[in-house]
Protein backbone atom coordinates (compact mmCIF):
# COMPACT_ATOMS: atom_id res chain seq x y z
CA UNK A 1 0.00 0.00 0.00
CA UNK A 2 1.08 3.30 -0.65
CA UNK A 3 2.12 5.44 2.43
CA UNK A 4 0.64 8.85 3.10
CA UNK A 5 1.46 11.58 0.66
CA UNK A 6 3.62 14.43 1.79
CA UNK A 7 4.39 17.43 0.25
CA UNK A 8 8.81 17.57 0.34
CA UNK A 9 11.20 18.28 -1.60
CA UNK A 10 11.57 15.65 -4.64
CA UNK A 11 7.93 14.17 -4.21
CA UNK A 12 6.56 13.35 -7.41
CA UNK A 13 2.46 13.03 -8.61
CA UNK A 14 1.98 10.43 -10.96
CA UNK A 15 -0.98 12.10 -13.30
CA UNK A 16 -3.00 9.46 -15.16
CA UNK A 17 -5.76 10.95 -17.63
CA UNK A 18 -8.45 8.13 -18.09
CA UNK A 19 -11.82 7.27 -20.37
CA UNK A 20 -13.24 4.43 -20.86
CA UNK A 21 -9.96 2.34 -19.76
CA UNK A 22 -11.44 -0.39 -17.16
CA UNK A 23 -9.76 -2.96 -19.32
CA UNK A 24 -5.96 -1.16 -18.94
CA UNK A 25 -5.82 0.69 -15.82
CA UNK A 26 -5.67 -1.91 -13.62
CA UNK A 27 -2.34 -3.37 -15.01
CA UNK A 28 -1.19 0.09 -15.11
CA UNK A 29 -2.24 0.93 -11.12
CA UNK A 30 -0.61 -2.30 -10.05
CA UNK A 31 2.61 -1.85 -11.80
CA UNK A 32 2.44 1.52 -9.92
CA UNK A 33 1.30 -0.39 -6.10
CA UNK A 34 4.80 -2.80 -6.73
CA UNK A 35 6.75 0.44 -7.32
CA UNK A 36 5.94 1.73 -4.14
CA UNK A 37 7.18 -1.32 -2.48
CA UNK A 38 10.54 -0.56 -4.11
CA UNK A 39 10.45 3.25 -3.90
CA UNK A 40 10.59 3.28 0.35
CA UNK A 41 12.97 6.55 -0.12
CA UNK A 42 10.74 8.25 -2.97
CA UNK A 43 7.17 9.72 -1.58
CA UNK A 44 4.55 9.66 -4.82
CA UNK A 45 0.72 10.07 -4.99
CA UNK A 46 -1.32 8.75 -7.94
CA UNK A 47 -4.20 10.90 -9.41
CA UNK A 48 -6.34 9.59 -12.12
CA UNK A 49 -8.84 12.46 -13.70
CA UNK A 50 -11.34 9.97 -15.20
CA UNK A 51 -14.76 10.92 -17.42
CA UNK A 52 -14.99 6.90 -18.34
CA UNK A 53 -18.84 5.47 -18.80
CA UNK A 54 -17.51 1.87 -18.26
CA UNK A 55 -16.97 1.81 -14.97
CA UNK A 56 -13.24 2.50 -14.54
CA UNK A 57 -13.86 5.01 -11.52
CA UNK A 58 -15.75 1.94 -9.83
CA UNK A 59 -12.83 -0.04 -10.53
CA UNK A 60 -10.26 2.18 -9.01
CA UNK A 61 -12.33 3.01 -6.25
CA UNK A 62 -12.46 -0.72 -4.81
CA UNK A 63 -9.48 -2.06 -5.74
CA UNK A 64 -6.90 0.82 -5.39
CA UNK A 65 -8.08 3.23 -2.39
CA UNK A 66 -4.72 4.89 -2.22
CA UNK A 67 -5.49 6.43 -5.70
CA UNK A 68 -6.70 10.01 -5.55
CA UNK A 69 -9.56 9.62 -8.14
CA UNK A 70 -10.86 12.81 -9.48
CA UNK A 71 -14.53 12.13 -10.95
CA UNK A 72 -15.33 14.27 -14.24
CA UNK A 73 -18.71 14.86 -15.29
CA UNK A 74 -18.51 14.56 -18.89
CA UNK A 75 -15.83 13.33 -21.69
CA UNK A 76 -12.58 15.11 -21.40
CA UNK A 77 -9.55 14.71 -23.60
CA UNK A 78 -6.56 13.57 -22.16
CA UNK A 79 -5.24 17.46 -21.99
CA UNK A 80 -7.71 18.88 -20.40
CA UNK A 81 -8.42 15.76 -17.32
CA UNK A 82 -4.66 16.26 -16.62
CA UNK A 83 -4.91 19.71 -16.09
CA UNK A 84 -7.50 18.64 -13.37
CA UNK A 85 -5.04 16.42 -11.84
CA UNK A 86 -2.07 18.81 -11.92
CA UNK A 87 -4.57 21.55 -9.73
CA UNK A 88 -4.97 18.42 -7.46
CA UNK A 89 -1.47 17.49 -7.27
CA UNK A 90 0.70 17.70 -4.34
CA UNK A 91 4.14 16.96 -5.76
CA UNK A 92 7.04 18.75 -6.93
CA UNK A 93 7.51 16.41 -9.86
CA UNK A 94 4.97 15.91 -12.16
CA UNK A 95 4.90 12.68 -14.00
CA UNK A 96 2.08 11.83 -16.80
CA UNK A 97 1.71 8.34 -17.53
CA UNK A 98 -1.32 6.61 -19.68
CA UNK A 99 -3.54 3.96 -18.87
CA UNK A 100 -2.15 1.81 -21.04
CA UNK A 101 1.02 1.65 -19.67
CA UNK A 102 3.23 -0.15 -17.16
CA UNK A 103 6.19 0.70 -15.38
CA UNK A 104 9.30 -0.78 -14.09
CA UNK A 105 10.04 -1.81 -10.41
CA UNK A 106 12.49 1.30 -10.58
CA UNK A 107 10.98 3.85 -12.74
CA UNK A 108 10.16 6.12 -9.63
CA UNK A 109 14.30 5.86 -8.44
CA UNK A 110 15.31 6.71 -12.08
CA UNK A 111 12.87 9.71 -12.14
CA UNK A 112 13.67 10.94 -8.75
CA UNK A 113 17.52 10.57 -9.71
CA UNK A 114 17.20 12.28 -13.10
CA UNK A 115 16.00 15.34 -11.51
CA UNK A 116 18.84 15.53 -8.70
CA UNK A 117 21.13 15.17 -11.00
CA UNK A 118 19.95 18.35 -12.64
CA UNK A 119 17.39 17.41 -15.73
CA UNK A 120 14.26 19.29 -15.76
CA UNK A 121 12.44 17.04 -18.45
CA UNK A 122 12.98 13.31 -18.08
CA UNK A 123 11.60 10.91 -20.81
CA UNK A 124 11.78 7.19 -21.11
CA UNK A 125 11.98 4.33 -23.42
CA UNK A 126 8.65 2.78 -24.86
CA UNK A 127 9.01 -0.30 -25.29
CA UNK A 128 6.29 -2.56 -28.26
CA UNK A 129 3.08 -3.07 -26.51
CA UNK A 130 2.04 -4.76 -29.76
CA UNK A 131 5.14 -7.21 -30.75
CA UNK A 132 2.98 -9.86 -32.24
CA UNK A 133 1.42 -7.44 -34.84
CA UNK A 134 3.20 -6.71 -37.89
CA UNK A 135 1.16 -3.51 -37.97
CA UNK A 136 1.07 -2.78 -34.55
CA UNK A 137 4.76 -3.06 -34.66
CA UNK A 138 5.57 -0.74 -37.49
CA UNK A 139 3.52 1.77 -35.82
CA UNK A 140 5.55 1.49 -33.04
CA UNK A 141 8.77 2.19 -34.74
CA UNK A 142 7.41 4.91 -36.86
CA UNK A 143 6.10 7.13 -33.56
CA UNK A 144 8.30 5.84 -31.34
CA UNK A 145 12.03 5.40 -32.61
CA UNK A 146 13.36 8.53 -31.23
CA UNK A 147 12.68 6.86 -27.89
CA UNK A 148 13.64 3.58 -28.23
CA UNK A 149 16.31 2.33 -25.27
CA UNK A 150 19.33 2.35 -27.16
CA UNK A 151 19.38 6.31 -27.61
CA UNK A 152 21.86 8.45 -25.85
CA UNK A 153 20.79 10.76 -22.98
CA UNK A 154 19.79 14.30 -23.83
Amino acid sequence: MIEKFENRLGSISVIIASYNAAHTIQACLNSLRHQAKQAKTHQFEIIVADSSTDGTDRLIESHFPEVNLIRLSKRTYPGPARNAAVLASKGEILVFLDTDCTVTKDWIRHIAKAHRDGWEVVGGAVLNGTRHSYIGTAEYISEFSEYFQFQKER
